[in-house]
């Protein structure tokens, strides 16, 4: 069985904002940076939310 390029590719994240997260800015940021697509993910508590940027590595 052979693994295409994209199925082998890893995928990465980084926080861009800890400290809130507005979410078009998010993207937009995250898209800048990284080619990547930013999401609010909320914190364990469910109280604040940052901006977390996934993209292939």
């Amino acid at each position: 069985m052979t693994v295409s390029g994209a199925e082998a590719r890893k995928r990465c994240s980084a926080v861009l904002n800890a400290g809130g997260c507005y979410l078009p800015s998010c993207r937009e940021e995250c898209f800048k940076e990284y080619n990547g697509f930013g999401n609010c993910i909320a914190n364990a508590a469910g109280t604040s939310y940052k901006c977390l940027c996934f993209y292939n590595c």
